[in-house]
C-alpha cells in the first residue's frame, strides 16, 4: 500500500478542503458523503463492509495504524490513500485530533428493511427533534443493543451522519441506516401501513412502562428534549407510557428511550405471545 500512497501536508490542497466541507451538514448534504473520525469507526465501517472512497491516516503513525486496520495487507482499503501532517489533522477543529479519517457515500435509509418482513414481531424507534448530537447517538446505539430493527428521524432531529452522532451510535448508523422523514404525521402514517402501532413516551401521564403491553410491531417515539410532544397531534391508536421513578422531574431523553428500549427487550425475549396483537 504504501507506493499508492499520497502525502499531503498543505491546507489549501482541494482533498483537505473537502475534509473540512465534510464537517458542516450543510457541505455532507451537497456532496452526498460522510466524514468518519478515528481508527475505531473506521474500523467499524470495514467491519461492517462500508465501502470507503477515502481513507487519511496521520502521517508520523501511518503503518501502525494501517497495518491494525481490516483487511490490511490485501487488497486496498479505499481507492484513495493518503497521509496528512498533524497539523492538517488538528486543523479540522475536533476536540481531540484523531489519527485516522475516511470519506464513505452517505448511507440511505430503507423503510423496508427497518420496518423488517411483514407481520413479523419488531420495534422501531422514531426520534422527533432530538436536537442534541450525543442524545441522538446514544439512542441510535440502545436501539442497536437491545434488538430494535431500526430507527426514523423527522425533520429538526441532529444529523445521523455528523461526527458526534456517529461516534456515540459506534457504528450502527452505518449498519443500519435511519429512515428519515420530512414530518410526524408522514413518518406514523408509513410505519401504521405497515402494522405498527405508536408507543408515545411522555415525561408525565401514561400508562406505567413496567405493566406495559407491548403492540407486537412497536413504534418507540421520543419527542424533543424539553417539550417531548408537548402541543403535537399524536396518533389516536398511540400507547402512552410514563416511567415512573424517582426525586426527579425526568429522565434525559436518550435515558429514557434506553429504558423503554430495554423494557421492549425484556418483554421480547419472554417469547411473541407475551406481545399485544
Amino acid at each position: 500500500m504504501k507506493a499508492d500512497r499520497e502525502a499531503i501536508r498543505s491546507r489549501q490542497n482541494s482533498r483537505v478542503r473537502a475534509l473540512h466541507a465534510l464537517t458542516t451538514r450543510r457541505g455532507r448534504k451537497r456532496r452526498g458523503e460522510v466524514l468518519l473520525v478515528g481508527e475505531k469507526i473506521v474500523r467499524d465501517a470495514l467491519d461492517g463492509g462500508v465501502p470507503l472512497r477515502e481513507l487519511y491516516v496521520r502521517e508520523a503513525d501511518a503503518e501502525a495504524i494501517l497495518a491494525a486496520l481490516p483487511g490490511a495487507g490485501g487488497a486496498p482499503l479505499a481507492p484513495f490513500v493518503a497521509t496528512l501532517s498533524g497539523r492538517l489533522f488538528e486543523g479540522l477543529g475536533f476536540d481531540s485530533a484523531p489519527r485516522c479519517l475516511a470519506v464513505a457515500a452517505t448511507p440511505e435509509g430503507d423503510l423496508a428493511a427497518v420496518a423488517g418482513p411483514p407481520g413479523s414481531p419488531g420495534a422501531v424507534g422514531l426520534f422527533c427533534g432530538i436536537q442534541d448530537p450525543g442524545n441522538l447517538g446514544t439512542m441510535l446505539r440502545s436501539a442497536w443493543f437491545f434488538g430494535l430493527r431500526g430507527a426514523a428521524l423527522t425533520a429538526g432531529t441532529a444529523d445521523p451522519y455528523s461526527p458526534k452522532v456517529l461516534r456515540a451510535a459506534i457504528g450502527s448508523v452505518l449498519r443500519r441506516p435511519p429512515v428519515v422523514f420530512g414530518g410526524l404525521e408522514g413518518a406514523t402514517k408509513a410505519f401504521a401501513g405497515l402494522g405498527y402501532r405508536p408507543v408515545v413516551l411522555a415525561a408525565h401521564g401514561g400508562a406505567p412502562l413496567a405493566e406495559a403491553a407491548w403492540p407486537r410491531r412497536s413504534l418507540l417515539m421520543v419527542g424533543s428534549e424539553g417539550k417531548g410532544f408537548e402541543g403535537v397531534a399524536l396518533p389516536s391508536d398511540a400507547l402512552v407510557l410514563t416511567i415512573e421513578g424517582g426525586a426527579a422531574e425526568s429522565l434525559n431523553a436518550a435515558v429514557a428511550f434506553s429504558v423503554a428500549a430495554w423494557a421492549w427487550s425484556r418483554q421480547r425475549a419472554c417469547g411473541a405471545d407475551s406481545l399485544e396483537s
